[in-house]
């Protein structure tokens, strides 16, 4: 009315790109420690290494056991 509110529009569209800017950096956060639990390893253990050589490796290390190195070796045809 006396020109108290002149301009104040203006903060509140700098103050919803600010809430914007935080959560969507806090989301984007939490996705990234999330995806990057998920297997992140498995691709840079493989490097292009052929299936065989991987089940291999996988097998000595004891992460599969003798039935599962058998049935991938099978379904590899060797």
């Amino acid at each position: 009315m006396w020109g108290y509110h002149d301009g104040q529009g203006w903060w509140m569209v700098f103050g919803f790109l600010a809430m914007a800017v935080f959560w969507g950096g806090l989301i984007a956060a939490v996705y990234y420690l999330i995806a990057g639990g998920r297997g992140g390893d498995d691709r840079k253990r493989t490097n292009g290494d052929p299936p065989d050589e991987i089940a291999a490796r996988r097998y000595a290390a004891g992460e599969i056991d003798d039935e599962e190195f058998d049935r991938i070796m099978s379904r590899l045809g060797r």
